[in-house]
């Protein structure tokens, strides 16, 4: 017997509001981590020089790589969905357009802040992490780029 709705997936109300709220705490967290971070870092005497350079030198810019794939592929995701999408699915789309890009950028983000505690770079853990949390801060979402004129 087949229920009413079957088939049709599960549709979870999602609307700016929450996106603001969940990227507000993704940022947040970042930007606490990397002040935590480098603050044992540099408590514990470690230096801005690193005992893994080679690794950091090809990590660190490929993960901030795929930050910026990840800020394209939201411009991308966003100018198609104000084209395509129906007036009342917008909402609903960008919030999870905004939210797959920052998920995105905190990932390598969070990457990058491991092996730099690991290794021991504070300079390279406070600027990855600068990096990942000025990503995140533009990436927020917004009204206007929403295309929400409510």
């Amino acid at each position: 017997m087949r229920h009413r709705g079957a088939g049709r997936g599960l549709r979870v109300p999602f609307d700016l509001k929450a996106a603001r709220l969940v990227w507000l705490a993704q940022t947040l967290l970042m930007g606490v981590s990397v002040v935590v971070l480098y603050g044992v870092l540099v408590l514990g005497g470690a230096t801005g020089e690193s005992r893994f350079a080679g690794i950091l030198s090809f990590a660190g810019p490929t993960l901030v790589a795929i930050m910026g794939a990840a800020r394209l592929a939201r411009s991308t995701i966003i100018r198609l969905m104000q084209r395509h999408a129906p007036p009342e699915g917008r909402e609903e789309a960008y919030a999870v357009a905004t939210l797959m890009s920052t998920g995105f950028i905190e990932g390598p983000g969070i990457m990058l802040m491991i092996l730099c505690f690991v290794s021991g770079a504070a300079l390279w853990l406070l600027l990855g992490g600068a990096v990942t949390v000025g990503l995140m801060t533009v990436s927020g979402p917004s009204r206007e780029e929403a295309g929400l004129d409510r």
